[in-house]
C-alpha cells in the first residue's frame, strides 16, 4: 500500500514538471523578441545613482554624462578617496541671465543636468587656483535663472571671500555676451547660512571659509563630528560642555531648569507649619477656656457675689439686720487668731460684709441711745449690739 503511494506521488510530480517545462518554452519563444527590446533599453540607459557608489552621509546627484556626491555642508566629495572631507565653502547664489523653466526645479531632469554642467564647466575656468577642489549646484530658482553653488577650497588653503569675490567678479566683466556668465550678480553667503552647524545644539562662528561650532547650554560635544552636539538626559545638566552630571535636589528636566519639585518641597513645608501652629493653638484655647469653666462653676458661700476674706487680716465684728429684735449672737471665739473676732454659729470662711439682706438698700444704722421712736413694722431695723454700754463709753470720753 505504501509502495503504490509513492508511486502515485511520482506520477504526479512528473505531470507537473512536464507541464510546467512546456508553459516556460512556449512563452519564451512567443515573447522572444519584447526580451530583447528589453535589453536593449537597459543597456542604453546610464542610471550611475542606481549603485551605492556615494558615502553613507551623501547623496548622489547625476550629471549628463557623469555624477557627483554632495556631502553635507562644509563638506567636499573626493571621488579618488569616495569620502566627504572638510573643505574651505564659499557658499553664492548666482543669477544667470536666461530663461527660467520649470523643469529646472527637478534634480533628476535632463534640463536640471544640463543647466548645472554648463555652471560647473564655468567656474573651473574662474577659479585656477590648485587648491580648488570644485564647485556643487544645490537647485535652481526661479527669478531669471538663480543658482544656489557652494565652491570649495582645501583648508589648507589661504584663500577668503575677498579672494573669491574677486575672482568671480573679474570673471563676469571679463565675459563675452555668449558666455553663460556674461551679465550675471552673485551673491555671497556665510557658511554658517548652509547649515554648517546643528542650529539647535550649536552656534556657528565663520571664520574663512570654515567655521567653529560651539555648543550651546544643555549640550555636550561628542566624537562622532564637531558640527552637532548631544544633549545631557533629562535630570542632568552639561558642566563646561564636556560631560553631564545630575541635578541639585528639587530640579529635574532638560538641564535641570524645571523646579516644579522644589516649589512642591517648600510649599509643604510652609503648609504643615501652619497646621502645626493651628493645632497648637487650638489645643491651648481649649487648655485655656477649660480651665476658665472650672474656676466660674465653683459655688459661693451665700449664693451671691461676694469678697472673700484676705490671708492674715482679723475679723471684726458688724450688725446684720433680721426679722425680729432679738440680737445677734456675738461671742469671741477661738479663730486660731488673738485679735480675729467671728460670729459665733458662723463659719470662719463667711465672707466680709455679707449680709442676709443684699436686695435691701436702706440705711442700716442702729440708733445711739437704741430708744428710738416707733418705725412702721414694713421698715427694717437696726439690731442693737448688746455689748455696746452707753455708760461705759461716756466714762471713756471724759
Amino acid at each position: 500500500m505504501a509502495l503504490m503511494k509513492q508511486l502515485f506521488s511520482l506520477c504526479l510530480l512528473l505531470l507537473l514538471v512536464g507541464g510546467n517545462a512546456d508553459y516556460s518554452d512556449t512563452e519564451y519563444e512567443d515573447r522572444g523578441d519584447i526580451v530583447d527590446i528589453e535589453y536593449e533599453v537597459i543597456d542604453d540607459a546610464e542610471d550611475l545613482c542606481a549603485s551605492d557608489t556615494c558615502p553613507s552621509d551623501s547623496t548622489c546627484q547625476e550629471l549628463v554624462s557623469d555624477y557627483t556626491c554632495v556631502c553635507r555642508p562644509g563638506l567636499f566629495y573626493d571621488r579618488a578617496k569616495n569620502s566627504c572631507n572638510l573643505a574651505k565653502t564659499f557658499p553664492t547664489d548666482i543669477t544667470l541671465n536666461m530663461k527660467y523653466e520649470q523643469d529646472m526645479s527637478d534634480k533628476n531632469s535632463a534640463l536640471f543636468k544640463e543647466t548645472a554642467n554648463k555652471i560647473l564647466t564655468a567656474l573651473k575656468t574662474v577659479f585656477t587656483d590648485p587648491h580648488y577642489l570644485g564647485s556643487t549646484v544645490l537647485r535652481l530658482r526661479s527669478g531669471s535663472v538663480i543658482a544656489d553653488v557652494e565652491n570649495f577650497f582645501s583648508p589648507s588653503s589661504v584663500v577668503n571671500e575677498d579672494i573669491v569675490k574677486k575672482e568671480l567678479n573679474t570673471a563676469i566683466k571679463d565675459s563675452k555676451d555668449n558666455d553663460l556668465l556674461f551679465g550675471a550678480e552673485v551673491t555671497y553667503n556665510s557658511v554658517c547660512s548652509t547649515g554648517f552647524c546643528d542650529d539647535k545644539s550649536t552656534s556657528c562662528e565663520p571664520t574663512n571659509g570654515l567655521a567653529t561650532c560651539t555648543c550651546r547650554k544643555g549640550y555636550i560635544k561628542i566624537i562622532a563630528t564637531q558640527q552637532a552636539c548631544v544633549s545631557c538626559p533629562s535630570g542632568e545638566k552639561e558642566v563646561n560642555s564636556e560631560k553631564c552630571t545630575a541635578c541639585s535636589f528639587g530640579y529635574s528636566g532638560f538641564n535641570c531648569e524645571e523646579s516644579y519639585l522644589l516649589i512642591l518641597v517648600v510649599v509643604a513645608c510652609v503648609l504643615g507649619i501652619l497646621l502645626l501652629g493651628t493645632l497648637t493653638g487650638a489645643i491651648v484655647l481649649y487648655t485655656r477656656s477649660k480651665k476658665t469653666t472650672k474656676s466660674s462653676e465653683k459655688p459661693l458661700t451665700n449664693g451671691n457675689l461676694e469678697f472673700t476674706k484676705p490671708a492674715g487680716i482679723p475679723r471684726i465684728p458688724r450688725v446684720n439686720p433680721n426679722s425680729g429684735w432679738q440680737p445677734n449672737n456675738l461671742e469671741m471665739t477661738n479663730s486660731g487668731s488673738r485679735s480675729a473676732l467671728v460670729i459665733k454659729d458662723r463659719s470662719e470662711n463667711t465672707a466680709m460684709w455679707s449680709y442676709d439682706y443684699p436686695e435691701d438698700t436702706r440705711s442700716q444704722t442702729p440708733s445711739r441711745t437704741g430708744y428710738g421712736p416707733s418705725v412702721s413694722n414694713n421698715v427694717p431695723r437696726a439690731t442693737r449690739n448688746p455689748y455696746y454700754d452707753a455708760y461705759d463709753d461716756n466714762v471713756r470720753r471724759y
